[in-house]
């Protein structure tokens, strides 16, 4: 998973038994859902997904919205317990709803130690280790992230609405291939990862099933897309991190993205 941890945050290493993931990720309650009922939404970091953890600061919020029937609005948070916060929403209508938030760029220092644990972590490519062992200096890695999360829920019956498979505009974004309300044990599931609206090539993308300790990871092909195999039914996330390194400034800056989606037994 994309296991930034508080850990790190903190430039403390501890054990690395500790050094968990650190996704963020929204989830609704429902992955189906009535028209005018009204549905809640989580957004959490953790590293135990999908079990809520940390709750996001609202003030870290940069962008939320909401799209169904071609008209998107603006996701307000409407509480916050100890482990998330929280959005609701009423839709009236019957559609897909694609939710995403996006938060703020925040900086990270880590130490060289630390760096390697998360390149393994990350799944870094071969690119970016390169780039990272040219530059390598005694002082810390210096980061600036980016997390973007997003979702989808079917409302009422749609079946001829396809607006899964459309980009909502994040800088980096994972878009189903294959329906997401069609996706079944002993099946595959294909996505898609844009970065600024362009398929990306040669990434690594992964994906964790509800209560899997071991995530599978995916190389994208030169049209961005990676398929999986599913093999147990519950929530699943999809998730993927872009490291790019500014020589001029000595600052890498990253973008982590995840999606959220439901597979069902036939």
């Amino acid at each position: 998973m994309l296991r930034f941890t508080l850990a790190f945050a903190l430039g403390s290493l501890v054990s690395l038994a500790r050094l968990g993931a650190h996704d963020t990720w929204l989830q609704p309650a429902t992955f189906q859902a009535a028209p005018e009922q009204r549905v809640t939404f989580d957004l959490t970091s953790g590293g135990n997904y999908p079990g809520l953890d940390s709750a996001i600061a609202p003030d870290r919020i940069d962008a939320a919205q909401v799209r169904l029937a071609g008209t998107s609005r603006t996701l307000a948070p409407t509480g916050r317990t100890e482990h998330a916060l929280q959005f609701s929403e009423k839709f009236e209508v019957e559609g897909v709803a694609t939710a995403w938030v996006t938060l703020l760029p925040r900086p990270i220092d880590l130490n060289a130690r630390t760096v390697a644990l998360y390149l393994d972590e990350i799944h870094a490519s071969k690119e970016v280790r390169a780039m990272w062992a040219r530059w390598k200096r005694p002082e810390a890695w210096k980061e600036i992230y980016t997390k973007h999360a997003k979702t989808c829920l079917a409302v009422g019956d749609a079946p001829t609405d396809i607006s899964w498979n459309e980009p909502v505009g994040q800088r980096l974004e994972i878009v189903p291939v294959t329906d997401p309300f069609k996706t079944r044990v002993g099946q595959s599931a294909a996505f898609q990862l844009l970065y600024e609206g362009k398929p990306l090539a040669g990434a690594s993308l992964g994906l964790r099933g509800s209560g899997e300790k071991q995530a599978q990871f995916q190389t994208t092909g030169a049209d961005g897309r990676a398929k999986f195999p599913i093999g147990k039914a519950g929530k699943i996330m999809v998730f993927s991190v872009r490291l790019e390194f500014r020589e001029d400034q000595g600052i890498w800056v990253s973008d982590f993205c995840t999606l959220t989606i439901e597979a069902r037994r036939e």
